[in-house]
């Protein structure tokens, strides 16, 4: 009896369909992660090739870019440059990149962080960014 109402209860509800969108194409893990990290270095490379960064990736699978802190006129440039490229660019978009907020333009004593994070990464809300 058990089954036979198990099998009713099948086609009445109908097949499960989720409610979010389907990142599965996208969750490849270290290869997609990988050509996301040697494509945004492309793109980095042809506009601030004068000035020294990392770029790689933390344990969360997250994408962290971090210059060279040198002047303050680097730092408002690179602020300005790094929000269009998040805006607009459309390698970002093809991946669909998030900043992450609370490591958006952190600062340290030398150096600069800017955090980005693919579709299958989920942020934590943080009210305000970390000292």
């Amino acid at each position: 009896m058990r089954t036979k109402w198990l099998e009713e209860s099948k086609i009445v509800n109908g097949e499960f369909k989720p409610a979010f969108k389907d990142w599965s194409l996208l969750v490849a893990g270290w290869t997609l992660l990988i050509e996301i990290l040697e494509e945004v270095k492309k793109v980095l490379l042809a506009d601030w090739n004068d000035i020294n960064f990392v770029i790689g990736t933390n344990p969360e699978e997250m994408i962290e870019i971090k210059f060279d802190q040198q002047t303050q006129d680097i730092e408002k440039g690179l602020e300005i440059y790094m929000n269009n490229l998040i805006s607009s660019n459309s390698i970002i978009r093809r991946y669909g990149l998030r900043r992450v907020p609370y490591y958006w333009g952190f600062k340290d004593t030398t150096h600069i962080y800017y955090m980005v994070a693919p579709p299958w990464v989920r942020l934590l809300v943080v009210s305000s960014k970390l000292n």
